[in-house]
């Protein structure tokens, strides 16, 4: 008598991590792009509100200008708190996140870039920064941990994309005010 034994082959799905951020393929970055219409508001204007909010919301008035071409670039953080939980430990974590936001403006429309993201380090950027795509990228690598890993990547982007939404809100209200015609 013969036995024939078989054995099947397991094969376990593994998660990948969803992210919330947009993703930009081409550039391969996690990014932020929008066009906003205005049409009742000069370049000048929102160029000035602009320069008004950035040093408000950064607290300095060192960022790059391109007055001729209406361009403004700088540098902002935010931090986001997330947990990371294995099994039954869990830790808190607050983690710094850098960002570039660029800003370019036309008659009644600007557009903004808020990308670059890096975490850890200080606002200042003078500290090195993990970049986001890099820290998405290790939490799926295999080994123990991944799920806890994956997860964990998934509550700080969720945390990023909610800071984020917030700094464009507020970025669009204080754009769309008209001048003070006071002199």
């Amino acid at each position: 008598m013969a036995y024939v034994v078989t054995f099947g082959n397991l094969a376990f799905a593994q998660k990948d991590v969803s992210i919330s951020i947009p993703f930009d393929s081409t550039a391969q970055v996690y990014s932020y792009t929008g066009v906003v219409e205005t049409a009742e508001l000069t370049d000048s204007i929102l160029y000035s509100n602009a320069r008004i909010w950035l040093i408000g919301k950064n607290g300095n008035s060192e960022f790059e200008e391109d007055a001729p071409n209406n361009r403004i670039m700088d540098k902002g953080a935010f931090t986001v708190d997330a947990t990371f939980s294995m099994g039954v430990a869990r830790a808190r974590t607050q983690s710094l996140v850098n960002y570039v936001i660029s800003l370019e403006f036309k008659p009644g429309r600007y557009r903004y870039t808020i990308y670059r993201f890096g975490l850890g380090g200080d606002a200042t950027s003078t500290t090195p920064t993990q970049p986001l795509e890099a820290f998405v990228t290790r939490s799926q690598e295999k080994g123990m941990g991944r799920k806890a890993n994956v997860r964990y990547a998934e509550d700080v982007c969720a945390a990023i994309d909610a800071e984020v939404i917030k700094l464009i809100s507020e970025m669009r209200t204080h754009l769309a005010k008209p001048s003070k015609k006071d002199w």
